[in-house]
Formats: C-alpha cells, structure tokens, sequence
C-alpha cells in the first residue's frame, strides 16, 4: 500500500471525508486529492499532523509498517468512538440549558429563556453539525447577543463611528461596541475564507 493509498485508508476509517482532513491540517481539498492520488507528497509538518489526527506512527503512515501496540491502539479508539466527543459536549450543553430554564421558569420566563437560549442552541449545534460546528455557534452567540443588547441596552455596534459616544465619555458602552465589531469582523473573516476554501476545493474535484 503506497502513501495516497495509506492516507485514503486512514481517512475513511476515521469516517472523514476530503474537506474535513484539509480543514484539520489547513490545506485546501485539492491537496488532500493530490494525495491520494499520489500526485503530490505532503509535507513533513503534515505528514506529523496525520499521524497524530490517525493515530498511527510516522513510519506506519509513510510505509504501512504497524507495530503490535499500535494495532492495540487503533481497536480499541475503534471501541471507544462510538458516541463522539462533540456529541457528548452538545448534549452537557443541552443539559446546563434546560436545569438553567426550569430553575429560573419559577422567577421570571423572559429572564430564564435569556440565559437558558444560549446552551440550548449551541448545544443542539454541536450535536448535529459535524464541520465547522464552533463557527455555527459563534454566528448564533453573537446573533443573540446583538439581539440583547438592541433589545434592552443603549449598545450599538455603528456607535464605534459616533464621535458624540466618545465626547460623552460612556467608555463601557464604547468598549462593548467595539467588542461587538471586532467579533463580526473576525466571524466573517472566518466564514470567507472557508467559502473560499470550499470554492477552491469544487473548482479542482
């Protein structure tokens, strides 16, 4: 089995497909394809990462060698991957939600959905969405929290251009307004290039 043939094993055993191995090391799909197809050779700092992500050694990975510990290791990962970590994460979630709603149901609904919302939904998507899960809850994160602060505070995200904001000296507003920019900045950094990423990746399969 050469190299490519090794990683498409690798990868398919791991129940990852060509996007989520070139997310994981940073590269776009069409490196991963190359591969495969033992057009290209990964790098070296690549060729580590894999071996860390498969589980197996660097000379099991680049020669198809396996040592009778790391066959070991690999069933009994197999065994223990049932019920991924992601899931087990969404449901505690879901959990600390639903005790946070029906502990505050008794004091006020509109304040116990408030705070319960946010481990409610990131909780469901961690749960369900398998890729890029951790950017789908800052979107939903940073939707409700723009949903609060126009709803019951004076927090304005364009306040950053209003200069009377800095002439009136309400530096905690000001700071919150920045925070709240600086995070949709970098959430829609992060969702381009992920759209290109994927782009990229369609145009070369």
């Amino acid at each position: 089995m050469n190299l490519g043939e090794k990683i498409l094993d690798l990868k398919t055993k791991s129940n990852m497909s060509q996007g989520d191995l070139a997310d994981t090391l940073n590269v776009s799909r069409q490196s991963v394809s190359k591969w495969e197809t033992n057009t290209s050779v990964p790098e070296l700092d690549k060729l580590l990462k894999m071996s860390d992500i498969f589980n197996v050694s660097l000379d099991e990975l680049a020669r198809g060698r396996k040592t009778i510990s790391e066959s070991n290791n690999v069933v009994n990962k197999e065994q223990t991957s049932g019920f991924p970590l992601r899931k087990i994460i969404g449901l505690g979630l879901l959990g600390v939600g639903f005790i946070i709603f029906a502990v505050l149901l008794v004091v006020d609904l509109l304040m116990a959905s408030i705070l319960a919302l946010p481990f409610i939904i990131t909780g469901l998507i961690t749960s369900l969405v398998r890729r890029h899960a951790a950017l789908y809850c800052g979107w939903a994160l940073y939707i409700m929290l723009y949903w609060y602060f126009r709803s019951f505070t004076a927090v304005r995200i364009l306040d950053i251009f209003n200069i009377l904001m800095y002439l009136t000296g309400n530096i905690s507003l000001i700071i919150i307004d920045w925070i709240m920019a600086i995070a949709l900045v970098a959430l829609l950094t992060r969702t381009s290039r992920l759209i290109k990423r994927s782009e990229n990746g369609k145009s070369y399969s």
